[in-house]
């Protein structure tokens, strides 16, 4: 405002005019008042009188100037008193005024103006210009425009040349740039230039400077040797935020050349020959040859792409041009992307000879067995078929870039996903792989690495974290090349029902399990009942039911037991397999070291047990478990537990450890075993010594059972009263554990401490109402987010379980958690 006398009084909303002896304010109309103007009207700051309408000559002289004037542009324009600031970018005042007029000339576009007589014009499409700017070393003054919360800068050719950054976080009237923060426009006044002899020097800038700091900067490798890079270029900039500028240019410049650079790509690719190369078998055919050795989850976009194959072919190129030269610093970034693949195929370069048995198995047809072959071949021109024949030239290794690195010179973040293979010169080479994991103050990859000099020295600024040998650790030289030379002689090998006999005997895996597993594991890790196709599960000589439960029981073996058993399958001279059979002594070994060796049962009591026990120990480990108890870790091997945060946990990590799963799932089957099976069966032998287990394991000082379900520990307080003892971390009430994190633990049960009838009194403090008789139920609907005063305090619930209203009936509806892949 520019009523600045004590004895004056200012209008309390709105803007102000002063030409150094009369004052105006702008007057809004009145939309409620039928004729009613709106514009500038004359102003008595003593009196606090409003008069006439009428316009300051200064704005009055714009409209004579400009007679054809489109819409009212009154509220942009400003006068006012100022002091003069030397070299500001207003300007100086005129006659000790500053202020700007703006209109909007028809067919011209804009015209701007200030006292001085300085003039700005927009063409139309532009935004209003809301003052002129003047930059050392520019003869002509520039436009300032404002979009909300954005300002740019216009050239006098109307080129928009630089924009402010608006944001929510800044104050209102608030800009900024990437480098330093603004006033509010009433305060431009004061903006001078901090580095006047840079702003010239910049301004002054021939072609050649600019395009020798733009080639520099892009072949920078961080964003952060950039304002070193303008230093060199332009030694007369000195002011840091001027520097942070010309950054932020030669950033936004960088992204729009590499944004031309790939569309030109893709255009000279339109109009280049097409590639010439053999394609190879797609990765959607690889992953039906292979499933159950690589996991679920293959089939994604772009299946019907040769990836792997189109891979393997760059990396052998690559390791052949053994006349490149190194070049020092480059990174993964900077070479052309691999195409993308469906499937992890690097994990099977420790299992060859899984590949190698799959691809000729019943279980693989003419198709998936050639696209097998052509996979092996490729492995083998490369080398890698043995660990013991490629250690001198090739390694899996884990590397690491810092943080700087992973930004680029445009201060974009890189890609952590760009897949690629990295010439390091004289055919060495670094595969990018599907691996990666970001770690604190970095990134780091896994790589197949390549050298021929048997160095292995990681180039910097990369650095290693590990390295491992690549290809089958068991088999020497040349024993993929025979398998190779074998398959094409005699085909598909024959599935000889004997094998499997012998692989259950060895194993004490049921009958159906045992051909799968001499089979490849195909399909084990489909969902459908019928997952196996019925020409295979005739050739198999196994039933659907049977098949199922067997394939269950697979599908929880981790991927690298399944290859390292299915591997173990193909003898060490691979020519007996077609004369001889599979190895299955060596893959019973590997089970049984890997898996574990069980009490042989009837298959049809596998099945029916799968069947008809449920819980979460699986019954088919449940069921070995009860058959020898001695030989299984769960029911012969005590284990120390501890209140950690709101649950209980193993005090030191344990193999299969004895849990309440363990123990509700031995109790049901034992109890399944003893109605289902005659008196005088041997199996009914084995149930006295697994109670007898049993109990000493409960027995156990240290033992700590989870219950299943959260507990509200202000509720449990109030019904139990006094706890009989109080450690870090916990309280204990008799036999009851609960932690005190928070205010919903899982409650634990020492069962050491139960009484000789095995109860506890502060027990049924834990029951759920479906635990009550009938009669003593109570009608409980839980909160959200604590425990209602109403309910038991077993039913209060934890944040993922979510109680929703009561349906027709009375009954609750329960909406399920997120389900566990979401979460990933």
């Amino acid at each position: 405002m520019s009523c600045t006398a004590a004895t004056r009084s200012c209008p309390t909303s709105g803007r102000s005019a002063y030409d150094g002896t009369s004052y105006w304010v702008w007057q809004h109309r009145d939309r409620t008042v039928e004729g009613s103007e709106g514009g500038w009207r004359e102003y008595d700051p003593a009196g606090a009188a409003y008069g006439r309408f009428s316009l300051p000559e200064f704005f009055a002289e714009a409209q004579r100037a400009h007679p054809h004037t489109i819409g009212r542009t009154g509220t942009a324009n400003w006068l006012r008193p100022a002091p003069t600031v030397a070299g500001s970018v207003l300007g100086a005042p005129a006659d000790g005024l500053l202020g700007w007029r703006t209109v909007r000339v028809r067919g011209e576009g804009w015209v701007g103006t200030d006292p001085a007589g300085r003039t700005v014009t927009l063409p139309e499409g532009r935004d209003m210009p809301i003052a002129a700017l003047g930059f050392p070393g520019d003869d002509r003054p520039r436009a300032l425009s404002q979009q909300w919360r954005e300002l740019s800068i216009c050239d006098p050719d109307g080129v928009v040349t630089n924009r402010s950054q608006g944001d929510h976080r800044r104050h209102h009237g608030m800009f900024g740039t990437g480098s330093v923060d603004l006033p509010p426009l009433s305060h431009w006044y004061a903006l001078r230039p901090r580095d006047t002899e840079g702003s010239t020097a910049l301004r002054a800038a021939d072609r050649e400077t600019v395009a020798a700091l733009l080639k520099a900067a892009a072949a920078a490798d961080r964003f952060t040797d950039l304002p070193d890079l303008v230093s060199a270029a332009l030694p007369q900039v000195t002011a840091p935020e001027l520097i942070g500028g010309i950054v932020e240019v030669l950033r936004f410049t960088l992204t729009q050349q590499k944004a031309l650079d790939a569309i030109a790509t893709r255009l000279d690719q339109g109009t280049a020959p097409a590639e010439q190369r053999e394609h190879g078998p797609s990765d959607r055919l690889l992953g039906d040859a292979l499933t159950g050795l690589i996991g679920p989850g293959h089939y994604r976009w772009g299946g019907d792409e040769d990836g792997a194959h189109h891979i393997l072919t760059e990396l052998r190129a690559a390791c052949a041009r053994t006349d490149d030269a190194a070049v020092p610093g480059r990174l993964h970034f900077d070479a052309p992307a691999l195409p993308s693949y469906t499937f992890s195929w690097t994990p099977l370069l420790d299992h060859p000879a899984a590949v190698a048995y799959r691809a000729v198995t019943a279980s693989a047809d003419d198709e998936q067995r050639a696209a097998l072959v052509t996979l092996l071949d490729a492995v083998d021109a490369l080398g890698l078929a043995s660990a013991e024949d490629s250690a001198d030239r090739w390694r899996r290794v884990l590397i690491r870039l810092d943080r700087p690195h992973l930004t680029g010179p445009d201060g974009l973040e890189r890609n952590s996903y760009h897949r690629s293979v990295l010439p390091l010169g004289g055919g060495a080479v670094l595969l990018l792989t599907e691996h990666g994991e970001s770690v604190p103050d970095g990134h780091e990859f896994g790589a197949l690495f390549h050298d021929p000099t048997g160095r292995f020295a990681v180039p910097g600024p990369y650095t290693g974290r590990g390295d491992a040998p690549l290809g089958d650790r068991v088999r020497g030289a040349g024993w993929l090349t025979a398998f190779l030379g074998a398959a094409a002689e005699h085909g598909p090998a024959p599935f000889r029902p004997e094998d499997a006999e012998e692989f259950a005997r060895l194993t004490g895996v049921s009958g159906a399990l045992a051909r799968l597993v001499l089979a490849g594991l195909p399909h084990i890790d489909s969902h459908e009942r019928n997952f196996l196709p019925a020409e295979l599960r005739t050739a198999l000589g196994v039933k659907a039911a049977d098949a199922a439960y067997a394939r269950d029981e697979l599908r929880n073996l981790d991927v690298d037991v399944r290859r390292a058993v299915v591997a173990a399958l193909l003898p060490a001279d691979p020519a007996r397999l077609w004369s001889e059979g599979p190895d299955v002594a060596a893959a019973a070994e590997v089970w049984n070291q890997r898996v574990g060796r069980r009490t042989p049962v009837p298959d049809w009591l596998a099945t029916e047990a799968a069947r008809a026990v449920g819980g979460t120990w699986p019954a088919h480990r449940a069921l070995a478990a009860l058959l020898d108890p001695a030989a299984s870790r769960e029911l012969s091997v005590d284990a120390a537990w501890t209140v950690k945060g709101d649950h209980v946990e193993l005090r030191e990590p344990a193999t299969r450890p004895f849990t309440a799963s363990v123990l509700t799932g031995t109790l049901a089957m034992a109890a399944w075993l003893a109605h289902r099976l005659p008196a005088g069966d041997p199996v009914r032998a084995a149930l006295p010594p697994v109670l007898t287990a049993v109990r000493q394991r409960l027995a156990a000082p240290e033992l700590l059972l989870e219950i299943g379900h959260y507990t509200s520990l202000p509720e449990f307080r109030k019904a139990a009263g006094t706890p009989t003892e109080t450690g870090e971390g916990y309280e204990r009430y008799g036999a009851v554990v609960m932690a005190t994190h928070d205010d919903q633990p899982k409650p634990a049960l020492r069962p050491a401490l139960l009484d000789s009838t095995g109860s506890d009194p502060y027990l049924p403090a834990l029951r759920g109402d479906d635990q009550r008789p009938s009669g003593s139920r109570r009608p409980c609907v839980p909160s959200t987010t604590r425990a209602s005063p109403r309910c038991s305090p077993t039913r209060a619930p934890r944040r993922r379980a979510r109680w929703t209203r009561r349906a027709p009936g009375g009954r609750r509806t329960r909406r399920a958690p997120f389900p566990s892949w979401w979460r990933r």
